[in-house]
């Protein structure tokens, strides 16, 4: 899928269609101008990488940009069932949904901004990274022969963070992560290597010191036995971090009514309670484009079989998702799911449309006869 042209069609038909992907059905849409074989053989070629992917997304990105931008980094899965397992479709522990599933693992880096005119939030994707588990090895709690990425999601985090940073230049002064990602290597990662702050959630049993306003450090406790107020924010120490850490305890009401509790830290010290987690919300945002690329991108709904099929097709829907997040959020002032459902409803009005003009041909009695 080199040719542009063939790029931008098939990905208007990702954005446009409903339900499995299928190259017969965009043959036809395109009143058989490009072939069933011809569609099926784009998708198949050479295999579209990063470097193809910021081409495609830099003009945009220079446009919106801004120093207060931010990184927010996560992963999901694009569950596959019924695929066959290759090095990419694998069984992956899905943990917003607390269980395994064979699917394809894929790290987001959704950049997040305010636009010029201050009216929304552009969320659209820098950069993703598939998951590629290459290398056997034996679990020595089954006793079974796994796979395993050669490289971690926390170094694959790393690595294109550094790319996006240093070599693609990217504005922006915040990496937002969960506690997944709230690793010390990761912290200092941003800090020192980047020159960037980040912002991100630990887990309870996470060990910080406190460090009072005489200067003097605490003993090191789990952060849910320190005494903390909420809403507060403390000088921290935590161990293998080599600088200060600021922590708060965020109390927050769910949905259903029910009180939360989150402890967040970062290495900006000039960040209020409530500005720490007003950036933490955006990181929240990052599953609302998990959402989008599976429901209104079709990024699971591709039956090619070929392993570098599989990864084109992820990479057309993570750019269709950058222009449906972006590019026609701005110009049209509406959602993602918002233009989805006008999309929709078009192509629902000319269904009706067309059921109501073969209506109106109806069999006659002697046609009946006939049958």
């Amino acid at each position: 899928m080199r040719k542009p042209d063939t790029l931008e069609l098939y990905v208007d038909y990702l954005i446009a269609h409903q339900g499995l992907v299928s190259a017969k059905d965009l043959s036809e849409v395109l009143g058989n101008a490009l072939s069933h074989d011809h569609i099926t053989w784009a998708i198949a070629q050479p295999e579209l990488h990063q470097k193809d992917f910021w081409k495609l997304v830099k003009p945009f990105i220079r446009r919106i940009e801004r120093d207060d931008g931010c990184i927010a980094v996560d992963d999901f899965i694009v569950e596959k069932p019924h695929s066959t397992p290759n090095s990419i479709i694998t069984v992956n522990r899905d943990h917003s949904k607390q269980q395994y599933s064979l699917g394809i693992n894929v790290l987001n880096f959704l950049y997040t901004v305010a636009s010029e005119d201050e009216t929304m939030q552009v969320k659209v994707p820098l950069a993703f990274e598939v998951v590629s588990k290459t290398e056997a090895y034996m679990d020595k709690k089954s006793g079974k022969e796994k796979v395993k990425s050669p490289k971690t999601k926390n170094e694959l985090m790393r690595e294109r963070l550094a790319v996006l940073c240093h070599q693609n230049q990217v504005r922006y002064r915040y990496v937002l992560w969960d506690t997944w990602f709230c690793a010390a290597d990761n912290m200092k990662f941003v800090v020192q290597e980047l020159g960037k702050h980040f912002v991100g959630a630990i887990k309870e049993n996470r060990k910080v010191a406190l460090v009072g306003r005489d200067g003097k450090t605490g003993a090191y406790k789990p952060v849910s036995q320190q005494e903390l107020q909420p809403n507060v924010v403390y000088k921290v120490h935590m161990e293998s971090v080599p600088f200060d850490l600021f922590l708060v305890n965020k109390v927050y009401k769910n949905m259903d009514g029910s009180t939360g509790v989150v402890f967040l830290v970062t290495s900006d010290g000039g960040l209020d309670a409530e500005r720490i987690f007003q950036l933490y919300q955006k990181r929240w945002k990052v599953e609302e484009s998990h959402k989008s690329v599976k429901q209104n991108v079709g990024i699971a709904q591709s039956p090619t079989k070929m392993e570098r099929s599989q990864k084109n097709h992820l990479f057309a829907s993570m750019w269709g998702l950058v222009q449906l997040q972006g590019k026609l959020k701005i110009a049209h002032k509406k959602n993602h799911f918002a233009l989805k459902h006008k999309i929709y409803l078009t192509a629902l009005k000319a269904a009706w449309e067309e059921i109501r003009s073969l209506k109106c041909h109806t069999v006659n009695e002697l046609d009946f006869q006939s049958l």
